[in-house]
């Protein structure tokens, strides 16, 4: 470029100033303090500190779950001291954290390096214990304010039934619940008692329908809360919080009348509320609608509660913490370049929102005309690679997102509907957990949730009724990101009654419990376990499962003492010792490889889902590992797995175990066992799983044969009375069971119904691998489908089993 000479001189006279000007250095990095590199410690919320640095304007500190910092724990967060205490417990794992300096221009100095932190499990004995309930509960002359309690008695061997009576006299002339049956010995009213003397009795119903002579009669002193709390409708986060964490046992919390509050939640905020170790309280949020600004954060957590009453509130979020568009085209592109063109649905956040690229997690295609529905045949995840996101210029509103492989473009269709979940630091909505007892989640709306709705871990006689998580409005095209509720080892397992669970990201409803590795086995009473997942106490009992072949290795046996054996595990000594030398897998560093204890004290036993809707769930509409429960009266269709199942999950997850004594009846299922994960399953399947006989690829058998089928292991599944339509490769499927009985369902299909996959195996029941069960009088006169004789049912490797069917 020519310049004249008086431009060229201004020209140099200007590097010239701004040459000699002081540059700004980047701030130093500060020297970490505690905890101390390597350290290990229980404390879950400990305080991080490090030196000031002088000129220091802020700090930003970031925790990880590896040593690269891929797989954030906390993001990165600003602090104007050299301290940071995290706002809500860190999970027990090796947590990796760094720390670097902000100046006063904003301009952020180089991270320090980084320091493990060695966080171990707190011991069981550390935790507040759960009431040791007797088995009638409540007890005579008790006094409470659960409007909602749960009415436990004991079993009697010859029910089949049991009915209750609640009334307002010891005479029983004003009846408040009138003699309700109940298939387990366990009643939870629907509607809340109002406070006064309630009177209630028992009675056994046997076969046959006769019922036997009513039990003694025994008062609950239902009262009134002594406190009561009214927050305003301008009432500010911080009123409401304050106001709540200053009221005392038995309060009555109430918001005002549906009124609508905006919650302003930080950064650092993880939940809407959080109670530790609160007892009698009852929170009514009045049909108000609270409205959460941090799409990852929940709306309520506890910790150590008992007695807790949260009820009628409607929740939702602005941004949401997912997005949605419809398909415009599919791109192949060059090089693995591949891209799916959404345009976004209105209402719903941009796929390159901050909030979505910093908790981007995997999406699902959508039925392009059901409403939150899966589409047919397409993958259960879709994997879009790590928020590679771009505006597509063509428009506003369009984005072109990246697919994992040219290959996928199969599965997108234009029209095709697409949600893609942010809920990689998602919280979920309403959590109950470490030792919370007697929860009642009563009508709770939800309209969205960074992950699952309502989770219960390691709790009892949890409560989750009338609730639901539907989409917000017509706009809306999905309601959640997870589960609808997520149910782990707990002592008395949930009721869940009266809910919709409409168009969400995973299970329905999901009970289960976790495998703990085995590491070694020191001494024939004693194993090392992983942390990980331990829940055993002494008195518990347990049984050890080898996921490779399915099978038991020998009895239950009962803790009798835990302590730590450092490095975050455990010594679990137990009796009966085991008789000879352990033959089962250990010490492998894929943990679910290993054999695994599975609690069988804390197994979510007593359950009872009833009377729900489930609509266009992703995956399973319930999925059940648990004993002494039932799943009846529920209306399901358009779930893109089972609708219902009994299932353990050997592979990665080591969610588990068998279920025994479980009724699933009455349900009426449609539409369902349609996506590409599902051809294994069936509208009901009760399953038992093992690494080599289902997963022979990756776990072949070691002398090259067929891996021998899983133990038997499911025991008293009674699936009776069902209506099932519309179903696809099965409707009915049992493998892996003992005792077990088909009886008495309606296997149908509407005029134009075909199956998902025609050219597949597709039949009604198949029978697999079972010891004595029953199959008999069930109904096929209205499945059209079936030409083929041979379809109405398959019978494979099963003994002693008594069919009526041709």
């Amino acid at each position: 470029m020519h310049l004249p000479n008086s431009a060229l001189f201004h020209a140099l006279f200007s590097l010239f100033i701004l040459a000699a000007l002081p540059v700004s250095a980047a701030p130093n990095a500060p020297r970490l303090l505690s905890p101390k590199h390597n350290e290990e410690s229980t404390n879950a919320r400990p305080a991080f500190t490090w030196t000031p640095v002088e000129g220091a304007a802020a700090y930003e500190i970031e925790i990880a779950a590896d040593f690269d910092h891929k797989t954030i724990v906390v993001p990165v967060t600003r602090v104007d001291a050299p301290v940071f205490t995290p706002a809500e417990p860190l999970y027990p794992s090796s947590r990796f954290w760094r720390v670097r300096v902000i100046d006063a221009s904003g301009k952020a100095g180089k991270w320090t390096d980084t320091f493990v932190y060695k966080l171990k499990p707190a011991p069981a004995s550390a935790a507040r214990a759960m009431t040791k309930r007797g088995s009638i509960y409540p007890a005579n002359n008790q006094a409470g304010i659960v409007q909602n309690p749960g009415f436990t008695w004991d079993a009697a061997p010859d029910a089949v039934a049991y009915e209750i009576e609640i009334a307002a006299d010891y005479n029983y002339s004003k009846i408040i619940v009138p003699a309700t049956r109940v298939e387990t010995p366990r009643y939870v009213p629907l509607q809340p008692l109002y406070p006064s003397a309630r009177f209630w009795r028992t009675r056994v119903i046997t076969a046959g329908g006769k019922a036997g002579a009513w039990s003694d009669s025994r008062v609950y002193k239902l009262h009134e809360p002594a406190a009561k709390i009214a927050i305003p409708a301008n009432a500010t986060l911080a009123e409401i919080r304050a106001a709540i964490a200053a009221a005392p046992a038995s309060s009555l919390i109430t918001f005002a009348p549906k009124a609508v509050y905006r919650l302003k939640m930080g950064e650092k905020d993880s939940h809407f509320l959080t109670l530790e170790k609160r007892d009698d309280l009852i929170i009514d949020g009045n049909d108000s609608l609270f409205i959460i600004d941090n799409p990852a954060a929940g709306a309520l957590v506890m910790r150590e509660c008992q007695r807790i009453t949260f009820r009628r509130f409607r929740f939702d979020y602005d941004p949401l913490p997912h997005s949605a568009g419809v398909v415009e085209s599919f791109n192949p592109g060059a090089g693995g370049a591949a891209t799916v063109t959404l345009r976004r649905l209105p209402g719903y956040p941009d796929f390159d929102a901050p909030h979505m690229l910093a908790n981007w997690s995997w999406g699902v295609i959508l039925d392009p005309v059901i409403t939150g529905r899966m589409k047919a045949g397409a993958p259960l995840v879709m994997n879009f690679p790590g928020a590679k996101v771009t505006r597509n210029p063509a428009g506003a509103g369009l984005f072109d997102v990246a697919v994992p492989h040219v290959n996928h473009g199969k599965f997108f269709a234009k029209g095709d509907r697409v949600v893609i979940f942010a809920r990689e630091h998602g919280r979920s909505l309403c959590s109950a957990e470490a030792n919370c007892e007697d929860i009642t989640f009563d009508r709770i709306v939800t309209h969205a949730s960074p992950a699952g709705h309502f989770i219960a871990v390691n709790c009892s006689d949890v409560k989750i009724l009338s609730c639901a998580s539907v989409p917000g409005d017509a706009a809306r095209v999905y309601a959640g990101n997870a589960d609808g509720a997520h149910i782990r080892a707990n002592l008395l397992g949930p009721w869940i009654e009266g809910c919709t669970f409409d168009s969400i990201g995973d299970d329905g409803v999901a009970l289960y419990n976790k495998g703990i590795s085995i590491n070694a086995n020191p001494a024939p009473d004693t194993f090392t376990v992983a942390g990980v997942f331990m829940n055993l106490q002494p008195g518990d009992a347990f049984v050890i499962f080898d996921p490779t072949d399915g099978s038991l290795a020998g009895e239950t046996r009962t803790v009798t003492a835990v302590k730590s054996a450092g490095g975050g595990q455990y010594d679990v000594t137990f009796k009966p010792a085991l008789a000879a030398k352990a033959g089962f897998p250990m010490g492998d560093k894929t943990w679910w490889k290993n054999a695994q204890l599975f609690n069988r004290t804390r197994q979510n036993s007593g359950f009872v889902v009833k009377n729900n809707t489930f609509k266009s769930v992703r995956r399973y509409s319930v999925i059940v590992r648990s004993t002494d429960g039932v799943i009846v009266d529920n209306d399901i269709t358009g779930s893109s797995n089972s609708a219902i199942t009994l299932l353990n999950e050997p592979q990665s997850w080591a969610n588990g175990l068998h279920s025994e004594r479980v009724l699933i009846a009455r349900n009426k299922i449609s539409a369902s066992t349609f996506d590409a994960s599902s051809s294994g399953g069936g509208s009901i399947a009760v399953n038992l799983r093992s690494l080599r006989s289902d997963y022979p690829g990756n776990f072949p058998s070691p002398d090259g044969k067929a891996a021998p089928k899983p133990g038997r292991l499911h025991r008293d599944i009674r699936i009776e009375d069902n209506i099932i339509t519309d179903w696809s490769h099965r409707a009915i499927y049992l493998r892996g069971a003992t005792g077990c009985g088909i009886v008495g369902n309606i296997i149908a299909s509407t005029p134009d119904a075909k199956f998902a996959d025609p050219n597949a195996e597709n039949t009604a029941i198949v029978i697999d691998n079972t010891t004595d069960c029953i199959v008999a009088n069930n109904d096929l006169t209205n499945e059209h489908r079936l030409p083929d004789p041979a379809r109405r049912i398959r019978i494979t490797d099963s003994d002693g089993l008594k069919s009526d069917m041709r």
